[in-house]
């Protein structure tokens, strides 16, 4: 298919739309990509970045529609393969997205963040052996590369491999001190080899360095964002006296009753606050502590 040339003026506004969309003005970058497209529907790169642009908009139809125009102009394009594949990933569509970034790593096979994005797709859906040979692809080529060691330690983490997992995110922290995901990921991994205060020491660390998702609470700082009811509610938030004596990690607990049993009758419930995890690429854990007699 015949590809259309654009002028110097519309490759500034291509750049100035994606930089607008890196910015995080989704409308702007939009608007002016679909200007674009308007005159010169046949070039590449401009439906490329329409492609992102209503994909980051969620317009997911229009973003598919323009990936595959894209790809029918260029279809050994690397940055265009991967991005779709990261798309049909965010759609909730890995095992598709794993042809096109296949397809991205062999059209250029020094693609770094190619590389990375294979093995989080494969990570996904639990191809465990490829995602590791893409992720050690990723390393290699790239060694001061953060997010190749974050993405391996994940893969470690689900072979049941903490040491190996701990000691992967290490690189990666020792490459970016800054990365709150790598060290959520440490205290997820102090989580589960059963070293809680370890956990809420590297959480400390993350949320220091700038990550302020509400993955983790030990209730130390109040209960803000929870809330429980029903019929003859017993839930309190303080010290246990009663139960399990002490809480897993710290002073405090939510407990049907700090220092009585719950009532005979009781239908009552204890609700989080709400995890958004809707423009996250992560696995998402979810894992807990709790007393039963």
């Amino acid at each position: 298919m015949a590809r259309t040339a654009i002028s110097p003026a519309q490759a500034q506004d291509l750049t100035r739309a994606f930089q607008n969309l890196q910015n995080g003005n989704t409308k702007a970058a939009l608007a002016t990509a679909q200007r674009v497209v308007a005159s010169a529907a046949q070039n590449p790169d401009a439906q490329h970045l329409l492609a992102l642009c209503l994909g980051s908009a969620g317009q997911a139809q229009g973003a598919e529609a323009a990936f595959k125009a894209a790809l029918a102009l260029a279809p050994t394009h690397h940055q265009i393969l991967s991005n779709f594949g990261n798309f049909l990933k965010r759609s909730g569509r890995s095992a598709e997205a794993l042809a096109p970034q296949r397809q991205a790593v062999a059209a250029q096979p020094n693609f770094v963040q190619g590389w990375i994005n294979l093995g989080l797709t494969a990570l996904d859906v639990g191809a465990l052996d490829e995602a590791e040979a893409a992720l050690q692809k990723a390393c290699d080529l790239a060694p001061r590369t953060a997010a190749a060691y974050h993405a391996m330690s994940s893969v470690h983490r689900r072979r049941g491999h903490l040491d190996k997992a701990a000691d992967t995110v290490r690189k990666a922290i020792e490459i970016d001190p800054k990365n709150g995901r790598a060290w959520h990921s440490m205290a997820v991994i102090a989580r589960l080899s059963g070293r809680p205060h370890e956990a809420f020491e590297h959480i400390a660390k993350a949320r220091g360095v700038g990550l302020s998702d509400p993955e983790l609470d030990d209730f130390e700082t109040g209960g803000d964002g929870w809330k429980h009811g029903g019929d003859e509610d017993n839930w309190e938030l303080g010290v246990p006296t009663t139960g399990p004596g002490k809480a897993f990690s710290g002073d405090n607990v939510y407990a049907t009753g700090l220092g009585a049993d719950y009532s005979a009758f009781t239908d009552s419930y204890l609700r989080s606050p709400i995890i958004d995890l809707s423009d996250k690429q992560v696995q998402a854990n979810l894992s807990f502590a709790e007393f039963r007699k």
